[in-house]
């Protein structure tokens, strides 16, 4: 059976899996260049988003009116067809054809210069999960295979110490939304799903199809992408995302898609954040936490708006047409992505913007091989993310890893073969280990609709996201309080250096985030940061105020700063003079009143720490009570009067009582 903490997960020996040719996951590469070949672009473009300025939270339609729909349609000179409302208050339509990136941006322009009361308007692209290797699917996974949730010792330096966050947290209390492909049933995995199956673990966002390629007109009919014969719906079992041969040369809506056998990416990438504790297969870094399912990628990818459905649903964000989400997700996975020239379009950033104002922070996947890896891709781009690069067993940035400027932080990716960017011959361990090198999870055996629980070795930025995801799970596990930045200021500060030698240890410009992934060092930082507080009361007399006082510090840093709330726990209730603020007074209740108080003292990061207080009211003095213990202001005021009192006295002593001139 598998211990509590892992001890199963061997510090010196590493199982080789059986090693299998690498092949690519979902044909994101692909599409670019027969999309480039063929003069779209980036992307062919089939659907638009649009957003207008006189729409509210309450206003929205639920549809665009007619007339504004003609006059969309007079300046594209195509017949737009509305599609359906998305998140955000923005509106999704189809065009009757393929566009060229740079048509369809052009497009968008003019739509936004020709009706004044349109906000933006934007193509509707699709994502991709960011996966590049994947081993043969195993009935079981060798124990020692896991090194990526060690801590580092020997070659093995690239570890993320999950092992040295668990005495303390093990994700109780955290749902992590999985915003992928999906999930299927698993038996290292389903415990962890929200209502305990694939079924029920949150919501299908996939839409209907796009076609890869202009085959005279965009393909809308069916729903192949999704797999399930209709549009979304509120189970989010991954259908499999294979295409066959068939498919992608038929006119339809997966034409010119890749060819490639079903990738089961949510089920990995949930696997690796969350897989459970029962004494088989793998286990994941937040093994106590639940798992929420958007799925929003089927075959081909996903789209734009699907995509920000999900992320704002899962936040616990309003979609129209979909039953808000009873266990909104502290903690958001984007293992998805794009090479997007145009950066973070407004749907992507506004959805992601809405689910940190929703309290919950957004991990996303850098990007893997491109025509250039000096950029990270799109969603990782937006502002506000923890966008994460992937690094090798050794802590080396793997060779796939996409880096640049945004980046935020490093996490295991794997790597195997040739997988070490500036490490080579015996310093790039991963190319002895092979598939053993690279992120075991959670998966499936079937190559096209889901047969049985299996296990995988696979790599990308898509598993190096998941991990971060999973520390995110155990921070918000000891401290619910948490702010998105306080997530994001927490790992990178408590990261590990580069290793030496390392690409990215000689890089100044921070290409590579703050450094490598550490768990447990993350973990020890909350610990130090969160406050002693002190609370106090002056004053007890019946009727007289009574004045309660707090204070918090922590010696790791003297410098941060408090705001406090004050809350009456028991006893007679009292009216305080403000439920925050570091003093606070009340009219003290009748003699013999016992009344109590809780002040919480949070920092501007979430961290935050509680103090009590308590009194028991005595007999009121008559001249009434005041604050400072029964010294206070009227005290000190006593005490003048008095010492003037006998000045003068003296004085009359002095001259005998009579008046002097």
């Amino acid at each position: 059976m598998k211990s509590r903490f892992l001890p199963v997960l061997a510090l010196g020996a590493v199982a080789v899996l059986p090693s299998m040719a690498q092949t690519p996951s979902v044909g994101a590469e692909q599409l670019r260049f027969w999309a480039r070949a063929q003069g779209y672009g980036d992307q062919p473009v089939t659907r638009f988003i649009v957003r207008y300025k006189d729409e509210t939270a309450t206003t929205q339609r639920a549809g665009i009116a007619a007339t504004r729909l003609g006059k969309l349609r007079t300046v594209a000179g195509e017949t737009l067809v509305y599609v359906r409302p998305s998140a955000n208050l923005a509106h999704v339509l189809s065009l009757p054809k393929v566009m060229s990136e740079t048509d369809a941006r052009a497009l968008a322009r003019q739509i936004v210069s020709s009706d004044s009361n349109v906000l933006y308007a934007e193509p509707d692209e699709r994502r991709y999960p960011q996966t590049v290797a994947r081993a043969a699917a195993l009935d079981a996974v060798p124990s020692t295979t896991q090194w990526n949730l060690l801590a580092p010792s020997g070659s093995q330096t690239g570890g993320m110490n999950a092992v040295g966050a668990w005495a303390s947290t093990q994700g109780e209390g955290v749902t992590v939304a999985i915003v992928d492909t999906g999930f299927v049933d698993h038996a290292d995995l389903s415990a962890s799903m929200i209502g305990g199956a694939a079924a029920s673990s949150g919501y299908d966002f996939i839409s209907y199809d796009h076609d890869c390629t202009s085959a005279g007109t965009a393909y809308t009919g069916s729903f192949l992408s999704a797999g399930d014969g209709d549009g979304p719906d509120a189970n989010p079992t991954d259908m499999g995302d294979y295409v066959t041969s068939a498919m992608s040369n038929a006119v339809g809506g997966l034409r010119g898609c890749s060819v490639q056998s079903s990738s089961w990416h949510g089920t990995h990438v949930g696997g690796t954040v969350a897989a459970v504790n029962n004494g088989t297969g793998t286990l994941g870094v937040a093994f106590k936490a639940k798992l929420l399912a958007a799925r929003v990628l089927g075959r081909g990818g996903g789209w734009i708006s699907d995509i920000a459905d999900g992320i704002v649903w899962a936040s616990g964000g309003t979609v129209s047409g979909v039953t808000t989400n009873a266990n909104p997700a502290k903690v958001i996975n984007l293992s998805l992505g794009y090479e997007s020239t145009s950066g973070c379009s407004t749907t992507e950033q506004n959805a992601i913007d809405t689910a940190r104002a929703n309290g919950a922070v957004v991990v996303v996947a850098a990007g893997n091989l491109a025509s250039s890896n000096t950029s990270i891709d799109v969603p990782a781009s937006c502002a506000g993310t923890i966008a994460v690069v992937a690094h090798s067993y050794e802590g080396d940035l793997a060779l796939y890893s996409k880096y640049g400027s945004g980046a935020t932080i490093s996490a295991p990716g794997g790597a195997s073969d040739a997988g070490c960017r500036s490490y080579s011959g015996s310093a790039c361990v991963s190319a002895t280990l092979g598939d053993a090198a690279l992120i075991n999870s959670t998966s499936n055996s079937g190559t096209l609709d889901a047969v049985a629980d299996s296990y995988r070795a696979e790599a990308g930025t898509s598993m190096a996201a998941a991990h971060v995801s999973g520390a995110a799970a155990l921070l918000y596990s000891l401290m619910p309080t948490l702010t998105p930045d306080g997530v994001k200021s927490l790992l990178t500060a408590s990261a590990r250096g580069f290793p030496s030698g390392t690409f990215c240890a000689t890089a100044t410009d921070g290409r590579c985030g703050a450094g490598l992934l550490d768990a447990g060092a993350a973990v020890t930082r909350l610990q130090a940061l969160i406050p002693t507080v002190s609370a106090t009361s002056s004053g007890t007399a019946a009727g007289g105020r009574v004045t309660l006082n707090a204070g918090a510090s922590t010696s790791a840093d003297t410098s941060r700063s408090y705001t406090y709330r004050w809350e009456q726990t028991s006893g007679t209730a009292v009216s305080l003079s403000s439920s925050t603020g570091s003093s606070v007074s009340f009219t003290a209740p009748a003699e013999g009143s016992t009344v109590a108080f809780k002040v919480t003292a949070t920092a501007s990061d979430g961290i935050a720490a509680s103090g009590a207080v308590s009194l028991t009211t005595t007999a009121s003095t008559g001249g009434g009570s005041s604050s400072g213990g029964g010294g206070g202001a009227t005290g000190l005021a006593g005490l003048v009067l008095l010492l003037l009192a006998r000045a003068g006295l003296a004085r009359n002593r002095l001259t005998g009582g009579r008046r002097q001139a």
